[in-house]
This record gives structure tokens, sequence and C-alpha cells, in this order.
């Protein structure tokens, strides 16, 4: 797929935006109908909210306030707010993918992957919590490595580095895995700009991923705050 000429066409753009925000809203409705409700985990956000209504209602009132509808409730007032100072076409297909997410759990209608709770339970943390792979927990493992580096080498009474005799380089030849987190670093300006422009930002995930890679890769091959210099 040629994204330079989606990105220069505007009706490309909105189209492919649309079947991405379609996409997201039917795997929301399946993943929260597959793997969620049977084990009773509640989402995050307003999504999350409207479970735990259903559920009260459900439990303590006699009726089921549907999660769809109060996905709806609770998101169009914040995006009619939202609208008056960000994107508005943002904000529009950001109300979109909810409105697909509330259509989908209310018309279709996805079994269990197991019968048994417990395979489950199990399934799903393996699938979304993994600390190896582009997942969420593995990303922020990363990020707590790197505070708990920063936090050490603080202790040791390090300073802040001197940003221009880094910018000037150094004589000494670097290893495959500086030079990987170097070069992946130095992509996040460009990376953004293109994720701006083509409406992608699936383009900030997987480059938040490569970079934690390349860091993880840095951090096996090197011995951090463990030589001398």
């Amino acid at each position: 797929m040629n994204f330079q000429k989606i990105r220069t066409n505007e009706k490309a753009r909105y189209a492919w935006t649309f079947i991405s925000v379609l996409t997201a809203g039917f795997l929301q409705a399946a993943i929260m109908q597959i793997f969620m409700n049977p084990i009773n985990l509640l989402s995050s956000g307003f999504t999350g909210v409207a479970i735990l209504v259903e559920k009260i209602t459900s439990t303590f009132f006699g009726f089921s306030f549907p999660v769809s509808l109060g996905m709806l409730i609770l998101n169009i007032p914040v995006a009619i707010l939202c609208s008056k100072s960000i994107s508005k076409r943002f904000t529009f297909f950001s109300l979109l993918q909810v409105f697909f997410a509330s259509f989908f759990l209310r018309v279709l209608h996805f079994e269990p992957l197991f019968e048994d709770i417990l395979l489950n339970v199990i399934f799903f943390f393996l699938l979304f919590a993994s600390f190896e792979g582009n997942t969420g927990p593995y990303i922020l493992y990363t990020m707590v490595r790197i505070k708990s580096i920063l936090a050490k080498y603080k202790e040791k009474g390090g300073k802040e580095p001197d940003m221009g005799a880094l910018l000037k380089g150094s004589d000494r030849e670097y290893s495959t895995s500086e030079t990987d987190l170097m070069l992946s670093a130095s992509r996040f300006a460009d990376m953004i700009e293109k994720a701006a422009e083509e409406l992608a930002p699936h383009r900030v995930c997987q480059y938040i991923y490569e970079l934690s890679n390349a860091f993880n890769s840095f951090y096996h091959a090197n011995s951090t705050l463990v030589e001398e210099d």
C-alpha cells in the first residue's frame, strides 16, 4: 500500500481512517465478549465505567443498563467539550469508534474462547500481559528499567550530561547495540511528523516498541553503571 498517495489524497485518508476505526470498534467488542466478560474483568476509561454500571444495575436494581448505551452516554458529552479545543476530525473519528464498538456489542455475539473460566483467564494474560514482544507490559517494563538506571545514576552522584559534548560525538568506536539505540532515538522527530501527516497513530506504537527493543539489546550487551567509565 502506497502511504504517500493516501497522505496526499484527502478522500483516501478519510477512507483509510474510517476502515481503521471500524476495525478497532469490532476488535474492542470481540475482546470484551470473548475475554473480558467471561472473567468479569473491567476495562479502563468510560468503557469500564459503563461495564460497572451494567453490573450494578443488574445486581441491585433488577434491570440491566446496556454497556453499549452507557459507552455512548459517557463519551458523547466529553467529545463535544473536547471538540472546542482539539481537532474536530480527531474528535469525530474517536467518537465514531465508540459508536462502532457500541453497535457491535449490541448486534454481535462472540462466545468465550474456552468454556473453562480459568483457561480464559490464563490465555488472556498470556496474550495481553506478556513481558516479551509487542505488548504494553513489555513497554512498561522497559520504562521501569530505564527509570531505575537513572535513579541509580543519580544516587552515585551522576550529573546532567553535557549535551554539547554528546552532539559532537566521540572518537571511540561504538558497539552495534549503541549505534542501533542512537539511530532509533534519532528517528523520533521524523516519526512524529509522519504519524501526524498520515493520521497513523500506530506509527508511534511501532516506534516505541522498536526503541524498547533497541534499548533492551543495549542493556543486555553492556554493563550499565558497572564499568568505571
